[in-house]
């Protein structure tokens, strides 16, 4: 009887290893072997063999992400629309960084007007008290103010700006540019200019003023790079300043046409003014734009650039 119940036993265990079928001797029980199609070593999650490939292993699939860094934190892992959560990069060229939606965090002005369309032209004349000048008052910016725009010298044109305080009725920061290109600074600690370096001329150059009121200092940059002999001139009371302005002096030899455009003032974070003159008509400078001439032969104009 035994001898018979082991051969059938045998018996059974030769028919379901035929079937491919193992017998697993300490937890008795029957499992099939893995039919996976490629040699990897992936585990079965699933309590029988895989019926048809590819299995459902758990493993994560490899990250496709082509460009390093990955911030990926759940699979899958792509690169297009991801759970990435780093910015995009800053496309700017030049500073100021500008306030659009990308990642910058510094406040305007703005850098990412283009100059040209309707702008502000300078017409000056040659000869002796050919002034004029167009200012643009605002309210007071004290905790240092910034200025920033676009300036188109042509070549052998010679002009300059102030910033200035008509409370104390002092030019608190005064440039001008002679007929060669070249930029100047006045710096009140010798009362005489200084020279900041060169302009490009028949080009627009984006300049900005930054005052430190407490420091009594201001500095320029042109196209985002500070003029080291300008960095920290000193200005006249270190007081509020309410008016920017834009001249063509009364000395001999200074005169040509100027171009002006994206006037920014800004204070705290905030502008106090921005300034395209593309809702201006074309002609003379509207309020509160005033112009002050000497003589007939010297014009202040929006045209068409």
């Amino acid at each position: 009887m035994n001898l018979a119940r082991l051969w059938l036993t045998v018996l059974i265990l030769l028919t379901l290893a035929a079937c491919g079928q193992t017998y697993h001797t300490t937890n008795n029980y029957f499992y099939g072997a893995d039919d996976d199609q490629t040699t990897d070593d992936d585990i079965d999650d699933d309590a029988d063999d895989d019926s048809t490939p590819p299995d459902d292993d758990t493993i994560s699939p490899p990250d496709d992400d082509t460009t390093p860094p990955d911030d990926d934190t759940t699979p899958p892992f792509d690169d297009d629309a991801d759970d990435d959560t780093i910015p995009p990069p800053d496309d700017d060229t030049t500073p100021p960084p500008d306030d659009d939606t990308d990642d910058d965090t510094t406040p305007p002005p703005d850098d990412d007007a283009t100059p040209g369309g309707q702008v502000m032209e300078i017409n000056g004349g040659f000869a002796e008290n050919d002034y004029i000048d167009a200012y643009y008052p605002f309210a007071d910016a004290a905790n240092n103010p910034t200025f920033a725009f676009d300036y188109y010298p042509s070549s052998g044109a010679a002009g300059g700006f102030r910033i200035w305080s008509t409370d104390e009725g002092w030019f608190e920061m005064w440039y001008k540019v002679e007929s060669d290109g070249e930029l100047w600074g006045v710096d009140w600690r010798i009362s005489d200019y200084v020279d900041c370096g060169p302009l490009i001329p028949d080009d627009w150059n984006h300049l900005e003023v930054d005052a430190d009121n407490n420091a009594a200092t201001y500095s320029v940059s042109v196209d985002g790079m500070v003029l080291t002999p300008c960095a920290a001139l000193e200005m006249l009371t270190g007081s509020e300043v309410d008016q920017i302005e834009f001249v063509d002096y009364s000395d001999t030899g200074y005169g040509g046409i100027v171009y002006v455009d994206n006037i920014v003032g800004a204070n705290n974070g905030s502008d106090i003014f921005n300034i395209d003159f593309e809702s201006y008509a074309l002609g003379p400078l509207p309020s509160p734009w005033t112009s002050y001439f000497q003589s007939g032969s010297s014009t202040i104009n929006v045209v068409a650039f």
